[in-house]
């Protein structure tokens, strides 16, 4: 959002910015009802652009169509007219004159000095914790700084509330440095509303299956967790819960995971949530991670995988036979993957509106051998 069109002159602004610095060095103005001054002094040029004064130097900066603040030079004259000369005086002694000239270069050097340390610091990074990205991004432009997500956390903090930063408040840097922010995703207000299980009731609503010779798949009630065993030949299990409800539409879904096989498994072997199953098992958003670490979101529709978003290998995922918390958001057309409470993938999709939750284990090629626990569906 533009910031309010003050109608004022680069010269205008030059000027003022002068008065309000003589000011600030006399002491008759804070930092505060500066940096407050400083605002107004924004300038909208005949292109519809906004310039800004950098706090420490004085220097304009150009916003850009993208948001970014640019140290330019403005499309007129900007430089403030020079000081009107000192009133005509009779000439003082020789004596008198070499030491207010002394006074003058002693002068000249000290503010050289300060020039120099406020160059060198730079200005104070404001401080955003606490506010959201949006109120951050509003109230740092003026400052010539520039606000980036580095990652989403879950947090008790509310949604899209900013946590941590780098750097920290009050670090000096130079001006359209960009201010790295990690931001909380949120936690349900009521965890478990929609339905929670610990295992530890074997007729909580799981599909199950002990195997056989035409089966051999295991889902069952054991180790006090769910556990679902998936032998070759390749395929996915999936196995849902009706207790939870049958048309869940937007919730928050959250499962521990663990291996429990031995041998390493390959790459392509997965596990995790499922929302919005529709149809039995032959429709619903899959979002999990593969054995390599890398987290996916997908549709099962009509029994034919769909794979729309997959991320790197995330240093968020435990490997082994760790246990790895994860997290689902099924919000609107908007999924997210969480793991161990760190975003580590997002996508948009509106194939599904409501269904079933559950959980899948997919074996390529290996078994694999997944205990889940701490099965917990949320409002949002």
């Amino acid at each position: 959002m533009d910031p309010k069109d003050h109608k004022r002159s680069f010269e205008e602004a030059n000027l003022r910015y002068a008065e309000l610095n003589r000011q600030r060095a006399a002491g008759t103005l804070t930092n505060e009802q500066f940096d407050a001054q400083l605002k107004d002094l924004m300038v909208k040029d005949e292109e519809g652009r906004w310039w800004s004064k950098a706090r420490s130097t004085g220097e304009w900066y150009r916003r850009t169509v993208s948001g970014e603040w640019v140290k330019d030079v403005p499309p007129v004259d900007q430089s403030p007219p020079p000081p009107p000369p000192p009133p005509s005086s009779p000439s003082p002694p020789r004596r008198r004159l070499l030491a207010a000239g002394g006074i003058l270069v002693a002068l000249v050097v000290l503010v050289g000095l300060v020039a120099v340390m406020v160059i060198r610091s730079g200005s104070a990074v404001p401080n955003v914790v606490g506010q959201r990205v949006s109120e951050a991004e509003r109230s740092v432009a003026q400052d010539n700084y520039r606000i980036d997500v580095d990652s989403v956390r879950v947090d008790n903090q509310p949604k899209g509330t900013i946590i941590s930063q780098d750097p920290n408040s009050g670090e000096s840097t130079e001006p359209n440095s960009v201010i790295s922010v990690v931001v909380s995703a949120g936690r349900p207000s009521d965890p478990g509303d929609i339905f929670r299980d610990d295992f530890s009731d074997s007729s909580s609503g799981w599909e199950t299956n002990k195997g056989g010779e035409k089966e051999p798949w295991i889902v069952e009630y054991a180790i006090g967790g769910l556990r679902i065993f998936n032998p070759p030949p390749g395929s996915t299990l999936a196995s849902l819960n009706d207790t939870a409800g049958t048309a869940i539409e937007d919730a928050i879904v959250e499962v521990d995971a663990r291996v429990t096989t031995g041998a390493p498994l390959r790459e392509e072997t997965s596990w995790g949530l499922i929302c919005r199953s529709a149809d039995d098992s032959l429709n619903y958003y899959a979002l999990g991670i593969y054995a390599d670490g890398r987290p996916f979101i997908g549709t099962l529709k009509d029994n034919k995988w769909t794979e729309f978003a997959t991320g790197s290998q995330s240093d968020a995922v435990l490997a082994g036979t760790a246990t790895n918390h994860l997290r689902a958001d099924c919000l609107g057309n908007r999924l997210a993957l969480y793991i161990n409470d760190r975003r580590v993938l997002q996508a948009e999709n509106s194939e599904f509106e409501a269904g079933q939750v559950g959980l899948f284990a997919s074996e390529e090629g290996d078994k694999i051998d997944i205990l889940f626990d701490n099965f917990v569906v949320s409002s949002p």
